[in-house]
C-alpha cells in the first residue's frame, strides 16, 4: 500500500533542473544499447515497474500477514488419543502462572437443586468434578473438566456445556478465559496464544465479533470493529516499524476512508479499496511535498496537484503514477507555463528554451574569466588525452574487422558442414524421410540466421566505422571552435564522447555474442546426428511394441469371450433375484396382515380400558394389554386423578418420558419394568397377609374384565362412577 508514494523521482515527478551527473545518468539508461531484449526508456520503465512491485509487495504483505491469529475451540479437543495425559505439565505451569480461577457471581440462587460430585471419567474419556443437576443429572454449576489430552476447563455449567464465565487453557498452552454459551466463546473475553499474541474483546459463537484489541510479540497492535472473525468496519493498526492506519476495514483488508502515516512521517489521507489507494486522497512527505487528486491502484492517475517545498507546483493529469497529458506548470518564481506531459516528461519545446535560457542567465553572471580560460585550457590537454583513445579505438576497430574475417570463414566452414551433413542425412531410409525434412528445414533456418548475423556484423562494422569518422570530425570542430565555446558546450562535448565510448564499447560486445552464436551453430549440427541415431534406436523399439500390441490384442478378444459368458451369468442370476424378491414382497404383505390381524385381536380381549382424555392413562393402557406374561400383573392399577394411581397399598405418580413409562413412590423415577418387579412381590405378600382370599378376589376381578361389553358398561368411568376410578379396579377394593 503507497507503493507509488515515496516521493522520490523516479516516480515521474516534475524535475526541471538537472546537474551533470543527472546526464551522465541518463544518457547510460537512455542510450540504444539493448539489454535482454530491452532498449532504451524501456529498461527505465522496467526498473520503476519493479521498484514499484517490490514496494508494494513489502507493504502489502503486512497487512495480508494478518499476523496469524488462530484460535482454538472447545469442540476441537480429541477425545480418543492413544495415551491420555491428563497432568499434562504446559497446562499445569500455565495454570500455576494465571492462579486459581475467579468464579465471579454465584449461581446458588437461581433455584436449580445442584449436588457436587466427586471426580469421574465420562463416556468421551475426559474427567469431571463438580456440580450435578439433580432433577436432570446433567453437569451444571461450578466445576472442571480434563480432556485425555490435558487440556482443562474451570468454570460455570449448564445442560451439560459450558455456560457462563469459565477459563480454557488447551494442551498446546493457548488460553480462553471469558464468557461460553453452548461450549462457544461468547460474549468478552480474552484469548492468548502461546506465542504471545492475545486478543481481547467481544465474541459471538467462537469468533471474534463486534470490538476488541488484538496484539502481537513485536509491538504491532490493531483496536477496532470485527465482524464474524475479521476486521470489518472502523479500526485502528499499528505495525512495529511504527506506521499506523486509521480508518474503514472490511473483510480483514484496509477498505474505505482512512489515513495511513508512514514511519518516515509520509501521510496519505482518502480512500482505499484492497490495500491500496484508489480514489480520492491527499499524500504529504516529511519534506513538504504535497499531492492532492485521484488515485487508482495505488498510483496517481486522474487529476491532481503536486506541490514543492520551493513553490514550484503542477496541476494537471496523471497516468500510472507520472504526469501524463495536459497540465500548468509554476515555476518557483510563479511562472506559469502551459503544456503537455508524456510519461512524466514534457514533450513540448517551450521546455527546452525555459532550460536554455536559465543556464545562458547563469554564465553571464560568471565574472572570473582568467578562471575560465585555464579551465578551457585543461579542457584541450584533456581533449586531446580522448583523441589518442579514440586511435586506440580505431585500431580495436581494425582488430574487431580481423575478428569477423575469422568469423566469416568459420561460417563458410559451417556451411560446408552443413551441407555435408544434409548429404549424409539424405542417404538414410525411406523410414527416416520426414526426420530428414525437418532437419533439411532446420539446416536451411540455420544458414539464413548465419547470413543474417553476418549482415548484422557488416552493418555493425560500418557504423563502428561512420560513428569513428563522425567523432573525428567532432574533434576537428571542437578544436576550430573552442575559443568561442563556453562552459556548457565543453560539458555537452564530454557528454558527447561519454556517449560515443559507451557505444564503441557496446558494439564490441555484440560482435563477441555473434561469435558466440557461431559456436552454438556448430553445437546444434552436433546434436542433429546424435539425434538421427537416437530415431533408428527408436524405430526399432517401436516394431517392438507393435508385436507386443498384436500379441495384447489376442488376449483382448480371449478376455471378451470370457465376459460374455459372464454375462449371460449375470443375466440368469439377476433373473432369479428378481423372482426371489417377488416372492419376499408377498411374504412381507402377509406378514403385515397378520401384524394387523394381531392388533385386532389384542384390542378386541383388552383388559384394561382407559380414559379418553388422559395421555397417561392410555399409554398405561395400552402397556397392560400388551403385556406379555400377564400372570405377573397380579395387582392392577387404579386410578384416582391424571398420573396417580393405586398400586396396592402404594400410591404413586406415573408419567411418560419420551414415549417410556416413568413410576415415582417417594423417591426417584423408575421404569415401569423395575417398579413392577420391585414392589409387586411385597404388595402380593401384605394382600395375603390381611386378607387370603383377595387373591381369589383380583383373579374374578379379571375374570369380570375379560368378559367384555357387560363390565365396560359398569364401568365407573362409562357409567356414572367417579371419573377417579380405575376400570379394571379390584371387586374388593371398590367394595370397600
Amino acid at each position: 500500500m503507497g507503493n507509488c508514494c515515496s516521493g522520490n523521482a523516479n516516480e515521474g515527478e516534475i524535475q526541471m533542473k538537472h546537474g551533470p551527473n543527472y546526464q551522465k545518468l541518463n544518457t547510460m539508461l537512455f542510450d540504444d544499447r539493448e539489454v535482454l531484449g530491452l532498449k532504451g526508456q524501456d529498461k527505465m520503465k522496467i526498473i520503476i515497474r519493479i521498484q514499484a512491485l517490490f514496494r508494494g509487495a513489502l507493504s502489502r504483505r503486512r497487512v495480508e500477514q494478518r499476523y496469524g491469529f488462530k484460535i482454538k475451540t472447545m469442540g476441537g479437543h480429541s477425545y480418543g488419543v492413544n495415551t491420555p495425559n491428563y497432568s499434562n505439565l504446559k497446562v499445569q505451569e500455565i495454570k500455576e502462572r494465571l492462579g486459581p480461577f475467579k468464579y465471579g457471581n454465584s449461581t446458588d440462587n437461581d433455584g436449580v437443586k445442584r449436588k457436587k460430585r466427586a471426580l469421574i471419567t465420562l463416556e468421551n474419556g475426559a474427567r469431571y468434578e463438580g456440580e450435578w443437576n439433580e432433577e436432570t443429572n446433567k453437569r451444571d454449576g461450578k466445576g472442571y473438566q480434563i480432556w485425555a489430552d490435558g487440556s482443562l476447563y474451570e468454570g460455570y455449567w449448564k445442560n451439560d456445556k459450558a455456560n457462563g464465565r469459565g477459563r480454557l487453557i488447551h494442551a498446546d498452552g493457548d488460553v480462553y478465559e471469558g464468557d461460553w454459551k453452548d461450549d462457544k466463546a461468547h460474549g468478552y473475553g480474552k484469548y492468548m496464544h502461546t506465542d504471545g499474541a492475545q486478543y481481547e474483546g467481544q465474541w459471538k459463537e467462537d469468533k471474534q465479533h463486534g470490538h476488541g484489541k488484538e496484539t502481537w510479540p513485536d509491538g504491532a497492535c490493531y483496536e477496532g470493529d470485527y465482524v464474524d472473525g475479521k476486521k470489518d468496519g472502523h479500526g485502528k493498526f499499528k505495525w512495529a516499524d511504527g506506521s499506523t492506519y486509521e480508518g474503514q476495514f472490511s473483510d480483514n483488508n484496509i477498505h474505505g476512508r482512512g489515513v495511513y502515516i508512514w514511519a518516515d512521517n509520509r501521510c496519505y489521507d482518502g480512500q482505499w479499496m484492497n490495500n491500496k489507494m484508489h480514489g480520492k486522497g491527499v499524500f504529504t512527505w516529511a519534506d513538504g511535498r504535497r499531492y492532492e487528486g485521484d488515485y487508482f491502484d495505488d498510483k496517481k492517475q486522474g487529476r491532481g496537484v503536486f506541490i514543492w517545498p520551493d513553490g514550484r507546483k503542477y496541476d494537471g493529469e496523471w497516468y500510472n503514477g507520472k504526469q501524463h497529458g495536459e497540465g500548468i506548470y509554476h515555476t518557483s518564481k510563479q511562472e506559469v507555463k502551459k503544456g503537455e506531459w508524456k510519461e512524466g516528461k514534457r514533450i513540448s519545446n517551450r521546455f527546452v528554451d525555459s532550460i536554455t535560457k536559465d543556464f545562458t542567465d547563469n554564465l553571464r553572471n560568471l565574472n572570473e574569466r582568467d578562471v575560465e580560460l585555464d579551465h578551457l585550457k585543461t579542457t584541450v590537454i584533456a581533449l586531446n588525452e580522448k583523441v589518442e583513445v579514440i586511435r586506440d579505438l580505431e585500431q580495436d576497430v581494425v582488430n574487431a574487422q580481423g575478428v569477423s574475417q575469422d568469423s566469416e570463414k568459420k561460417r563458410v566452414e559451417l556451411q560446408i558442414h552443413i551441407k555435408e551433413t544434409s548429404i549424409r542425412i539424405q542417404q538414410t531410409s525411406v523410414e527416416n524421410k520426414t526426420f530428414q525434412d525437418s532437419v533439411i528445414n532446420e539446416n536451411t533456418r540455420l544458414q539464413e540466421e548465419c547470413k543474417k548475423l553476418r549482415e548484422a556484423v557488416v552493418q555493425k562494422e560500418k557504423q563502428l566505422i561512420d560513428t569513428v569518422n563522425r567523432l573525428e570530425r567532432e574533434k576537428m570542430d571542437i578544436k576550430s571552435q573552442l575559443e568561442k565555446e563556453k562552459m556548457d558546450q565543453q560539458l555537452r562535448y564530454e557528454a558527447l564522447l561519454s556517449e560515443r565510448d559507451t557505444k564503441i564499447k557496446w558494439q564490441t560486445e555484440i560482435i563477441l555474442q555473434l561469435q558466440q552464436k557461431v559456436l552454438e551453430q556448430e553445437q546444434i549440427i552436433r546434436l542433429n546426428a546424435d539425434i538421427a541415431d537416437q530415431l533408428k534406436i527408436q524405430l526399432a523399439l517401436n516394431r517392438q511394441q507393435d508385436e507386443q500390441k498384436k500379441k495384447l490384442q489376442k488376449e483382448l478378444e480371449t478376455a471378451s469371450d470370457y465376459i460374455l459368458a459372464l454375462e449371460d451369468k449375470v443375466y440368469k442370476a439377476n433373473k432369479t433375484s428378481l423372482e426371489l424378491l417377488r416372492q419376499l414382497k408377498d411374504a412381507e404383505i402377509e406378514i403385515e396382515t397378520l401384524k394387523n390381524y394381531i392388533i385386532e385381536l389384542k384390542q378386541r380381549i383388552a383388559v384394561y380400558i382407559p380414559m379418553k382424555d388422559d395421555v397417561i392413562d392410555k399409554r398405561l393402557a395400552e402397556f397392560i394389554n400388551n403385556y406379555p406374561d400377564r400372570q405377573k400383573l397380579k395387582i392392577m392399577f387404579m386410578r384416582e386423578s391424571e398420573g396417580v394411581y393405586q398400586f396396592g397399598s402404594k400410591r404413586v405418580a406415573v408419567r411418560v418420558d419420551k414415549d417410556k413409562i416413568n413410576i415415582r413412590v417417594g423417591g426417584g423415577y423408575l421404569s415401569i419394568d423395575e417398579f413392577l418387579d420391585q414392589y409387586t412381590p411385597a404388595e402380593l405378600e401384605k394382600m395375603e397377609r390381611k386378607d387370603p382370599l383377595k387373591k381369589f378376589s383380583e383373579k374374578i376381578a379379571i375374570q369380570k374384565t375379560l368378559v367384555g361389553k357387560e363390565l365396560r358398561e359398569n364401568s365407573p368411568i362409562r357409567g356414572g362412577g367417579s371419573p377417579t376410578q380405575s376400570p379394571t379396579r379390584s371387586p374388593t377394593r371398590k367394595a370397600q
